[in-house]
């Protein structure tokens, strides 16, 4: 049910500061391609890069280093998908993420504002900062990823079991210990 309240839903979260109600979008198409826009922006030439370094290195790793170099520069102006998660999983990534989020709702609100706002979201709300902003960029939440794995218990007469969910971590020796 989460996925089709995330298709229809035009709010993947809000938050309240000084008596204003904030509200976040969901990332649309067009969100993913700025921001891959941004990230590309400042993007060296892979050729560039390591056209320098060539001199102190030996034949074979002149080779590995130059066939990686053109990969890249055959990709084009590109991210592969693993490299735009990674860096949305960084502190920019996330104050960026938060920015198109909020101003789906806000659009007076620019980027420095919004960075501030983050700030103060992240600290009202930390433990589901991240589940909101998954949310926006509709990824699975709650959940949504599937059942949590079992615990296995050897419940065989004579064993232990090291199941301790059942119960509190506790400190010091055990309730039946000697000590």
């Amino acid at each position: 049910m989460e996925g089709l309240h995330a298709l229809t839903a035009t709010t993947a979260g809000e938050f309240t500061h000084d008596g204003e109600t904030y509200r976040l979008g969901f990332l649309e198409l067009g969100d993913w391609g700025d921001i891959e826009a941004y990230l590309l922006r400042d993007r060296p030439d892979p050729l560039a890069m390591v056209t320098p370094h060539l001199k102190s290195l030996s034949k074979d790793q002149q080779e590995m280093l130059l066939k990686q170099a053109y990969q890249d520069a055959r990709l084009g102006p590109h991210l592969r998908i693993g490299e735009l998660e990674a860096w949305l999983d960084t502190l920019e990534g996330g104050r960026i993420k938060f920015w198109y989020a909020i101003r789906k709702h806000h659009p007076e609100i620019d980027r420095e504002e919004a960075s501030l706002l983050f700030a103060i979201y992240t600290h009202q709300q930390h433990d589901a900062v991240l589940s909101v902003l998954k949310a926006a960029e509709g990824g699975p939440v709650g959940n949504s990823a599937g059942p949590e794995e079992e615990t296995q218990v050897d419940e065989s007469p004579g064993s232990e079991s090291s199941d301790t969910s059942s119960g509190p971590i506790q400190d010091g020796p055990s309730p039946t210990s000697s000590e």
